[in-house]
Parts: structure tokens; sequence; C-alpha cells
């Protein structure tokens, strides 16, 4: 499981929801102009982790000259973005033999639902493109959908999401009021230590993210 919490989160376990409350409502959609773009390069070859939406500015120093070259595209094949780095972008992490990169894109006034497929490609034949498995006005539907993204309040405390992640691989967990990002989970159901009563959810199914701010009851 990937669980990355910075206010706490935990996989979930058998606690139900609160008897005398009805299921989350969802508020709003939250509109979104960048993406966050992660991958590895190695030896080995490339690899791109899923797209997630991201309240960050794009970077300007993610753009210039190198080796390695990504690239978004829209649904008519239009370039969405399209920059070059070098190694001095790449880190490494202690677990793995792989670099790691992290950029901000922009992707417009389309949003980060309307990004179709992105590419990478690193020279000698390496190359990893993602494309996008369902259409933009899917991803719409899913977030509004309780039987593929719920926000429960838990009895004695704590907030549980659950989402179909079969068809979506990572959900981010954001407070809207302080800006912080929660968790970043890929299991299907986890639950938040977090006063908030309202949560911005987003959903990645590889390539096309979108996210909804959601009032727990």
């Amino acid at each position: 499981m990937l669980c990355l919490a910075l206010a706490g989160c935990t996989s979930a376990g058998p606690t139900a929801a609160r008897p005398d409350e009805s299921p989350e409502r969802f508020l709003r959609p939250a509109t979104h102009e960048a993406v966050l773009v992660r991958g590895w390069i190695g030896e080995g070859g490339v690899s791109l982790e899923p797209v997630m939406v991201t309240h960050a500015a794009p970077r300007a120093e993610a753009l210039g000259e190198g080796p390695y070259r990504l690239r978004g595209f829209d649904d008519q094949g239009a370039v969405v973005f399209d920059f070059r780095f070098g190694d001095e972008a790449l880190s490494r992490i202690a677990s793995r033999p792989e670099r790691q990169f992290v950029f901000v894109a922009p992707v417009g006034a389309g949003g980060s639902a309307a990004l179709a497929a992105v590419l990478l490609e690193a020279g000698r034949g390496h190359e990893f493109e993602r494309q996008a498995r369902i259409s933009s006005g899917e991803l719409r539907n899913a977030l509004e959908d309780p039987a593929a993204l719920r926000l429960e309040a838990l009895e004695g405390g704590g907030l549980r999401v659950r989402w179909d992640a079969g068809r979506f691989e990572l959900l981010q967990v954001r407070d809207p009021a302080s800006g912080e990002i929660l968790a970043l989970a890929r299991d299907g159901d986890i639950v938040i230590t977090s006063a908030a009563t309202e949560l911005e959810l987003a959903l990645s199914e590889g390539v096309r993210s979108l996210a909804g701010v959601f009032r727990a009851h």
C-alpha cells in the first residue's frame, strides 16, 4: 500500500460510518491547470507514475535542454506540454536503483481531465507512454458517483475514503482550507485523521485526473 500521510492516514479497518448520518455530499468541482508528473530513469529503462492534479505553479526551471523529453497530449493529439530536462533534475531514492524526477506541468484551460497521453523519452530506445483508459466525461461522472468515490465520517472520529481502485490508480486527499496534502493512496480504502469537514478528493486513472470538494456527514 502507498499511503503518504502528513496529517495521518491508515488502511481502513471495519469501523462503520455513523448510522444516523448520510453519506458524503459532492459540493463542487475543483479546477486545476497544472499536474504533477513523476517518473523514473535508470539503466534498465524508464517509467511514469500516475499523473495527479496539483495547485502548485509550473516550474520554469523544468524547461531547457537535456537528453530527456517529456510531452503531454490531449484527445486530438495536440501538444499540451513539451519540455526537455537533464540529469540535474534527477534525484536518488535510497530504496530504488533508478533516479526520480518530479515536475509540475501546465495543462491550460482544458484542465487536468483533458490530458490524454504522456510520453517520456530518454534516448537509446528508452521510452514510456501512458494513455488514458477512460474519457474525461467518465472521469467527471465517477467523481460524483458514490459507487466510485465516497467520503464518510466515522464513529469516534476520523474520515474514511473509499474509491474504485480497479479504475483509479491513485487518490489524493487535500485540506482545501490549509492547502495541506493529507494522503496519497492506491488501495481503495483509507482512514484520514483530520478535523476538517470538507476535503478535496482527487482521482487519477493514470493520465487523466480530477478533483472535487466533498463534505463528510
